[in-house]
């Protein structure tokens, strides 16, 4: 991408990392932020990668479980701007069905182990795995229990929509114009 994708701003100015943000604000007691050093908004608590582990999304969730003053902990990366309150939501309500293990969205195309939530009591388990070397999220969700949340589409593509990563600058061209004709 060239870019912290965290800094890429929409139409209306909004940064990725803000929209995240918001959408969890709405939905969480507290906020984290794992691994930027951009400018926060007030109340969202900035959580530092844990050192010595390698970089990988897994490190993201380590530093979050490891940080966190709740007792679960919802995920949201920031390169996904279509995504949803209700599927968020979705997530947190089969935790509260599932308490004890990682819940993980399945979209259409396949398992999202970054789209999830973890209870905060998985942190000394997922660092044992992470030091062990294994540095796979669907990896260590799975081996850590993972309860599998399926989301199929119904109608209007809104489903792909929202698990749809911005992982390039086309990506995002794509996307900001199709946000703008909505």
């Amino acid at each position: 991408m060239g870019k912290d994708k965290a800094s890429l701003a929409g139409n209306s100015g909004e940064r990725l990392l803000d929209r995240a943000c918001d959408l969890l604000s709405g939905l969480c007691a507290s906020v984290m932020a794992v691994g930027t050093n951009l400018p926060l908004q007030s109340g969202i608590q900035r959580v530092e990668d844990p050192p010595g582990i390698p970089p990988s999304p897994v490190r993201g969730i380590l530093g979050a479980l490891e940080n966190s003053r709740q007792p679960h902990v919802l995920f949201l990366p920031v390169d996904l701007p279509g995504m949803t309150p209700d599927i968020l939501e979705s997530i947190q309500s089969e935790m509260g069905s599932h308490p004890g293990s990682p819940v993980v969205a399945i979209s259409p195309t396949g398992p999202e182990p970054l789209i999830s939530a973890w209870p905060a009591s998985m942190a000394e388990p997922l660092r044992n795995l992470v030091q062990e070397g294994r540095l796979g999220a669907w990896e260590v969700s799975r081996e850590l229990g993972a309860v599998q949340l399926r989301f199929e589409e119904v109608s209007e593509d809104r489903i792909h929509r929202a698990f749809k990563n911005v992982n390039t600058p086309d990506d995002w061209e794509t996307f900001l114009l199709e946000n703008d004709s909505r």
